[in-house]
């Protein structure tokens, strides 16, 4: 199971919140030149940006480390 932060001095990696969503379709979640290596297009609504982190708030305690140390030992990343 992942931990709910993860920091370092220049990057905090938590888990996503459902206000996310907005400032996800604001700053990034419009431009296909981002969505190009996203699983979506580029969004049209903010509720397809609430839609994503409420798929991804699902699926967070779906990967452990184990997995994750696998998949990078592989060089799949």
């Amino acid at each position: 199971m992942l931990p709910q932060t993860i920091q370092t001095a220049r990057l905090l990696l938590r888990k996503p919140a459902p206000a996310d969503a907005g400032t996800i379709f604001d700053t990034y979640g419009q431009d296909p030149a981002v969505s190009k290596y996203m699983v979506w297009r580029p969004l049209t609504r903010v509720a397809e940006a609430e839609q994503f982190i409420d798929e991804a708030i699902a699926g967070w305690g779906r990967i452990s480390f184990q997995r994750i140390k696998i998949f990078s030992l592989c060089g799949s990343f």
